[in-house]
């Protein structure tokens, strides 16, 4: 999974083999509001915006508008949360092992034209 982030790889053998991968989490930067994000994370910050500024933007947006939309006691109602996020998207399910909630999102990614996108 994200083992391969931010590793060298031979793009050659990838492109030859058309490599798969799943990951927990995209950024697509050519999305209106991903650039929007960025363009105003330059401005107040004078950098780049890495993983985590994405991860904290996403996860306030996500948890801040379930408090918003369903109180304080929103856990239960984590599955009917539909937000367009910035890098990862949240689709939880019930484990059924001990009852606590986790995110199945996964995205896959093929390896095309010596780049990673969503397989179609």
């Amino acid at each position: 999974m994200d083992i391969w982030k931010g590793r060298a790889i031979d793009a050659n053998l990838w492109d030859k083999f058309d490599m798969h991968i799943l990951t927990s989490d995209i950024i697509d930067y050519k999305d209106v509001a991903t650039r929007r994000f960025v363009l105003n994370f330059r401005q107040k910050y004078n950098d780049e915006p890495n993983e985590y500024a994405f991860r904290g933007y996403d996860d306030m947006m996500f948890y801040g508008l379930a408090l918003k939309n369903y109180g304080r006691y929103f856990e239960n109602r984590l599955p009917e949360q539909n937000i367009k996020l910035l890098h990862s998207g949240y689709y939880f399910q019930r484990a059924t092992e001990c009852g606590i909630w986790e995110n199945t999102c996964l995205y896959m990614l093929e390896f095309k034209d010596f780049q990673l996108r969503p397989a179609h």
